[in-house]
C-alpha cells in the first residue's frame, strides 16, 4: 500500500494525472477506506476540468476518514483554493496548522489564502514563518515573492527569484513570477522574455500565459496608464480599492453637480467629468479591445484563453454592430437606429467585464446580468420600430443598467 502511495505522489509532482488516477484507484478498490489515497484523487481530479467539482468530494471523504489528519486538512485547503472558496480554504488550512504547526507547505498554502483575500502583508509574513521551518522550500520562497510583488516591493521579490532560480534553472512558475516582477519595475521587454523561457518550459502554465498577454499589452504605451491604473488597484484591501471607487464617483458627483450650478466653472470641470466617464469606460473594456489586437500577433494567439477569446470576438461583434446601426441610420434616417448603435456600443462594457472572469465562479452570475442587458436592448430597439413611446424609457432604463452592471458586478467579484 505505501509503495502505491509513493508511486502515485510521484506520478502526481511529475503532472502524470492519469497514471496517478489509475494507481490511486486500484489502491482503493481493495482499501476504500483510505483517506491519504482519497486526498491524493482529489489532487488528481483538480486538474481534470470535466471533474474538477468531484475533487471537494474526494477531500472532504478524507477528511472524514481522518479527521485528526493535518495533511487531509491541507489537501481541502488546496481543493478550496482552487475552487475559489476562500473561507472554505482559510479554514481548513487553519486546522491543519493547528494539528502540525511544523509543516512549511501549510504556510505556503496559509499565504496564498491570504493573498486571495488581498491581506499581503499577513501574507508575506506567513511566507517567511514557513522559510524559518525550512529555508529552502522553494513554494514559500515564490509566496514570498509573489508578496513583495503586491507590496510594491519588485526588486527584492526578483533578487528571491534570482536564487530560487540558481537551484533549478528550469522552475517555469519562478520564471513567471519573475515575469510579474519585471511588469511592476516596467521592464517590459524582461517581462516578456521571462514569460516566454516560463512557457517553454511549462506550455500549459495559466500563470505564464496571462503574463505574456500582459506584457505584450504592455508594449502599447496607451495600455500602460491602464495597466498601471490594474496594478496599482490589485495591490489595495478590498476595503480600499472600494473606498477609491466610492470616493472618486462620489467627487465626480460632486463636481458635475457644481458644474451645473457654477456656469462659470463648467468650462473646467465638466471636461474632467467627461475625462473621467471615457477613462472609466476604458477600465472596463480595454482588455477586449486589446485582446482581439493580440488574436493576430504570432504569441498572442496562443497566449489567450478561451474566455479572452470570446469576449474580444463578441466585442468586436457588438461594434461591427453598432457601426452597421450607425451606417444605416446615415442612410435611411430611422431615429430609432442612432440610439441602437449607442446602446449597442455600451453593451461592450458588460460583455468585457463578463468574460474577464470567465473561468471564475462570478462568470454565470455576471454572465445573466449581461444577458438581462441585451434582452433590455433589444427590446428597446423592438419597440423603437414599433414607434412604441416607451422605447425612450426602456433605452434609458437600458443605460441606467449599463451603469449599475458596474457596481454590482465589483460586488460579485469581491464576494
Amino acid at each position: 500500500m505505501t509503495n502505491t502511495l509513493e508511486k502515485a505522489g510521484f506520478l502526481i509532482h511529475h503532472a502524470r494525472y492519469d497514471q496517478a488516477e489509475k494507481e490511486i484507484r486500484g489502491l482503493l478498490a481493495d482499501h476504500p477506506e483510505n483517506g491519504i489515497a482519497h486526498s491524493m484523487l482529489a489532487l488528481v481530479l483538480l486538474h481534470d476540468q470535466r471533474r474538477k467539482k468531484e475533487s471537494i468530494t474526494e477531500a472532504e471523504k478524507a477528511v472524514g476518514m481522518m479527521p485528526d489528519s493535518a495533511y487531509a486538512f491541507y489537501i481541502l485547503s488546496v481543493v478550496h483554493l482552487n475552487h475559489e472558496n476562500i473561507t472554505n480554504a482559510e479554514r481548513a488550512i487553519e486546522e491543519a496548522l493547528k494539528i502540525d504547526p511544523e509543516e512549511p507547505d501549510y504556510y505556503y498554502v496559509y499565504s496564498s489564502v491570504r493573498m486571495q483575500q488581498k491581506r499581503h502583508r499577513e501574507a508575506l509574513k506567513l511566507a517567511e514563518k514557513g522559510l524559518e521551518l525550512d529555508p529552502e522550500d522553494e513554494d514559500c520562497r515564490k509566496a514570498r515573492a509573489i508578496a513583495l510583488i503586491r507590496l510594491n516591493r519588485p526588486a527584492e521579490a526578483d533578487m528571491v527569484l534570482e536564487d530560487v532560480l540558481q537551484n533549478n534553472c528550469e522552475d517555469p512558475e519562478a520564471f513567471a513570477i519573475r515575469g510579474w516582477a519585471a511588469l511592476e519595475k516596467r521592464e517590459y521587454k524582461t517581462a516578456l522574455e521571462h514569460f516566454r523561457e516560463a512557457l517553454r518550459l511549462d506550455p500549459s502554465s495559466e500563470y505564464a500565459k496571462n503574463g505574456l498577454v500582459t506584457a505584450l499589452k504592455a508594449k502599447s504605451l496607451f495600455y500602460r496608464m491602464f495597466f498601471l491604473y490594474y496594478s496599482f488597484m490589485n495591490k489595495l484591501s478590498e476595503t480600499g480599492r472600494w473606498g477609491i471607487i466610492i470616493g472618486l464617483y462620489v467627487l465626480i458627483r460632486i463636481m458635475s453637480s457644481v458644474s451645473k450650478s457654477n456656469p462659470a466653472l463648467a468650462p473646467y470641470l465638466k471636461p474632467i467629468v467627461i475625462a473621467y466617464g471615457v477613462f472609466a469606460f476604458l477600465t472596463w473594456t480595454m482588455n477586449s479591445f486589446y485582446n482581439f489586437i493580440l488574436r493576430f500577433n504570432k504569441y498572442g494567439k496562443y497566449a489567450l484563453s478561451k474566455g479572452q477569446v470570446m469576449g474580444a470576438n463578441l466585442a468586436a461583434g457588438i461594434v461591427t454592430l453598432s457601426a452597421t446601426q450607425l451606417v444605416i441610420f446615415l442612410l435611411t434616417g430611422q431615429a430609432v437606429l442612432i440610439l441602437g448603435a449607442i446602446g449597442a456600443f455600451a453593451m461592450i462594457l458588460p460583455i468585457s467585464g463578463t468574460f474577464e472572469y470567465y473561468d471564475t465562479k462570478s462568470f454565470s452570475k455576471l454572465a445573466t446580468l449581461t444577458s438581462v442587458l441585451f434582452l433590455m436592448l433589444a427590446v428597446y430597439v423592438v419597440l423603437g420600430f414599433l414607434n412604441y413611446a416607451s422605447a425612450a424609457t426602456w433605452f434609458m432604463a437600458y443605460l441606467a443598467g449599463v451603469v449599475i452592471f458596474t457596481w454590482v458586478a465589483n460586488i460579485i467579484i469581491s464576494v
